[in-house]
């Protein structure tokens, strides 16, 4: 391991997470974004870094099943279906009612959201994209009324708090511009090799004399 990530894994002891080929390979074929298989890896990780793979693949199959455009059959077999998804929510003002979409899983109309969960969460359930664990209930046609889909539970993917007194007093054991760059571009998951370097030459073109001073500033 390299000097850089024992610093990570010191001083960031609850957020450090192995990140390598083996462990990318369990979200092959997912369309997730890398703050979600992080916190995956991260919540399945032993204390030396080792992952649990065999609990990363249930967790997945049953929550983030990578053959998802199976949710609207097992709707309209009755299935109650709870996943954790990317959906995008949008008002209807013809209607009068929320809607959902899920892109993933080709549902892209007859989708609404329950007006019990708006008032209950009317402050998170606005129009947009969010990331989130719910629960779907198929409603059957009646007389003229189509048949549609409701989310009837919904609790947000928010896995992390932000504290920045946290960062603040860790961040006072890299004091060196190159040391806090490496740490950036490991969290982008970038080549620190290819990159540093040109990082360094960069700044100083552009801010000659600064480039310390400008990084210390940064909360």
């Amino acid at each position: 391991m390299s000097y850089i990530s024992e610093k990570i894994k010191e001083f960031f002891p609850d957020l450090a997470i192995m990140k390598n080929s083996a462990n990318n390979s369990l979200f092959a074929g997912r369309n997730l974004p890398s703050f979600v298989k992080d916190y995956i890896i991260r919540r399945f990780s032993y204390e030396d870094g080792l992952v649990d793979r065999a609990k990363v693949s249930d967790y997945l199959e049953n929550k983030m099943p990578d053959n998802i455009v199976t949710i609207k059959n097992r709707l309209l077999a009755g299935e109650q279906v709870n996943v954790t998804v990317r959906f995008v929510i949008k008002s209807d003002l013809a209607s009068g009612r929320t809607t959902f979409s899920i892109p993933d899983a080709q549902i892209s109309s007859n989708a609404y959201i329950a007006s019990t969960l708006m008032e209950e969460y009317k402050d998170e359930l606005v129009d947009g994209e969010r990331w989130g664990n719910i629960t779907l209930n198929y409603v059957e046609p009646q007389g003229r009324r189509s048949g549609y889909i409701e989310m009837v539970a919904y609790k947000s993917f928010d896995p992390y708090k932000i504290d920045y007194s946290y960062f603040m007093s860790a961040r006072q054991n890299f004091k060196h511009l190159r040391q806090r760059i490496k740490v950036i571009l490991r969290v982008l998951g970038r080549d620190i090799h290819q990159r540093v370097p040109l990082l360094i030459h960069l700044l100083d073109k552009e801010i000659p004399g600064n480039g310390i001073i400008l990084c210390n500033n940064v909360h």
